[in-house]
């Protein structure tokens, strides 16, 4: 699979031959808190359309609750993340 990061300044990564991703920020993770961690970059869109599906089937006052108060609580994160992981679990070989 083909990676490309970029910034305004330019291209600070382009290649071809890319099996796994694993980004970190000062935090010491960087994502959705590792959920990704070990996905073959080839199952990430997978994951990615399972999780709209299922948010939008699962947790549709989660979001709103956040669209709302444009904020993330705790219990939501919460909620969220167990919904991520639960996913992640069932696409990961």
């Amino acid at each position: 699979m083909r990676l490309a990061v970029t910034t305004p300044a330019g291209v600070v990564v382009d290649a071809d031959d890319v099996r796994h991703v694993r980004a970190e920020d000062a935090t010491g993770a960087f994502g959705i808190e590792r959920v990704l961690d070990g996905m073959p970059l080839a199952m990430v869109d997978r994951f990615k359309h399972q999780l709209r599906a299922t948010l939008a089937e699962r947790a549709e006052a989660t979001l709103d609750r956040i669209d709302a108060s444009g904020e993330l609580g705790d219990a939501d994160r919460a909620a969220l993340l167990a919904i991520a992981r639960d996913i992640a679990a069932g696409v990961a070989p």
